[in-house]
């Protein structure tokens, strides 16, 4: 049964065999072929994986786990925009849900689409104070992959909804905002930054 066998390399093969033929038996079964969809990308085969999450979406095709599987396993077959396409199925399905929006954002910044990484932020929905980690991950990321002109946007949202408290971080989201509006050669704001971070950090 492939829901009792580990999934261990030395597994894999023994674990989608069991998975076909249950699913030949029970081709309703999701969970089922979610555990095969898995093994098989773990094997390797990831056209075989693709398969079954497709499968499964004809089934359920609002399924957001599955939506999320196919979406990642796209991205790493090289198939950006079929990965953005299920992203903008779950947006659908959940216009204020913002992982999916997200993941969008971050498809689009590692694999050099500016145009669409952009119009990918501006459709996020405010977060507020909640959403300050997702702020955050965006701006190191988009800021250590050099998008700077978009990447002050969720540090600025960082740095107005932050815990005075939070001096380190706070220390660390002005450095990078320093740096960005330096590069963008808003000398004012550079220095104000700049000015903020050392006076958090105690310089003067």
């Amino acid at each position: 049964n492939i829901m009792n066998l580990s999934l261990h390399d030395d597994k894999l093969g023994e674990a989608i065999d069991a998975g076909k033929k249950l699913l030949n038996l029970s081709p309703e079964r999701q969970e089922v072929r979610m555990r095969l969809a898995y093994a098989l990308a773990k094997k390797g085969d990831k056209a075989g994986a693709e398969q079954e999450y497709r499968n499964m979406l004809q089934i359920e095709p609002g399924d957001f786990g599955t939506l999320n599987n196919l979406a990642v396993l796209l991205e790493q077959e090289g198939k950006i925009d079929q990965a953005a396409a299920m992203y903008e199925r779950m947006i659908e399905l959940r216009p204020k849900e913002p992982a999916p929006q997200i993941n969008r954002i971050l498809l689009m910044a590692s694999n050099g689409r500016p145009e669409e990484l952009t119009k990918a932020y501006h459709s996020l929905p405010e977060l507020g104070v909640e959403g300050v980690p997702s702020y955050l991950l965006l701006g190191r990321i988009l800021f250590d992959k050099g998008y700077c002109d978009i990447a002050v946007e969720p540090l600025n949202q960082v740095a107005k909804l932050s815990d005075p408290s939070e001096k380190h971080l706070l220390v660390e989201v002005h450095g990078k905002l320093a740096e960005c509006y330096s590069k963008k050669g808003n000398r004012e704001l550079a220095s104000e930054h700049s000015t903020t971070a050392r006076k958090l950090a105690g310089g003067n």
